[in-house]
């Protein structure tokens, strides 16, 4: 893989596990024994690529095209809480110093991940996509005093954002009863072709029976449905007017 950046004039600079294929055969040896002393390392050289074996607390392996062969020198705690000065190759001290920026990226990623778990990769690869996005978005923003918003956390900048994208849209329709605040049309009390008549005979008020139980005689009719319906003009025993109230 690093030949194939370094081919396309891009620089690589990594941490090399034992068991990939093209792995040292003179690095092997070490692997479980180590270098025996801490600081001490060994470097391998072909064309641009640069192998590095050092001895921290456990053996370090690295590979980079982007730096030369040799040594340099880094701070180290020990167990009583001292420090001290050890050599170390040029590759991994660039390593060091410049790993921290994908660590940041992969940290604020896991805090608030919208990834969701699919067995399709494309899925997968979008939502990993989105929240680099995200958070570079976020890393941009803190650096640009005109945005005002250099220390703002990682969770009030994802809030804003989806209040921005999400603005007024709702997809979803009001169901149910309509609230008292909205005005609801009025309707006619009566149909225009229904009209109290008065008849020849009388007869028994549909609606006194029907609903009451009650034998009233009345001679007002019903013009359109026939029915015969008490009709004494008050709200409260106007027959005519409750059964044709809808």
């Amino acid at each position: 893989m690093f030949d194939s950046l370094l081919k396309d004039g891009i620089y690589a600079c990594g941490t090399l596990k034992v068991n990939r294929k093209g792995y040292p055969e003179e690095f092997k040896k070490y692997l479980k024994k180590g270098l025996g002393e801490r600081g001490k390392s060994i470097q391998i050289k072909d064309g641009n690529m640069v192998f590095s074996l050092w001895q921290d607390n456990k053996v370090v392996t690295m590979l980079s095209t982007n730096c030369k062969k040799g040594e340099g020198t880094v701070q180290r705690k020990q167990k009583n809480g001292s420090r001290i000065t050890l050599s170390c190759p040029l590759n991994i001290i660039k390593y060091n110093q410049f790993m921290g920026g994908v660590d940041c990226n992969d940290q604020l990623r896991k805090y608030y991940t919208v990834r969701l778990k699919s067995r399709k990769v494309y899925k997968y690869v979008f939502w990993f996509l989105f929240e680099v996005v995200l958070v570079n978005t976020y890393i941009l923003s803190r650096y640009v005093p005109s945005t005002g918003h250099c220390n703002r956390h990682y969770i009030d900048f994802r809030v804003a954002l989806a209040d921005q994208l999400i603005g007024d849209y709702n997809s979803r329709k009001r169901r149910g009863r309509p609230s008292s605040s909205t005005p609801i049309p009025s309707r006619p009390l009566l149909l225009t072709e229904h009209f109290p008549m008065q008849a020849e005979k009388r007869s028994r008020c549909y609606h006194c029976y029907h609903s009451n139980k009650i034998n009233k005689w009345t001679r007002w009719r019903c013009n359109a449905c026939s029915k015969y319906l008490c009709h004494t003009g008050l709200q409260e025993t106007d027959c005519f007017l409750k059964e044709h109230k809808h």
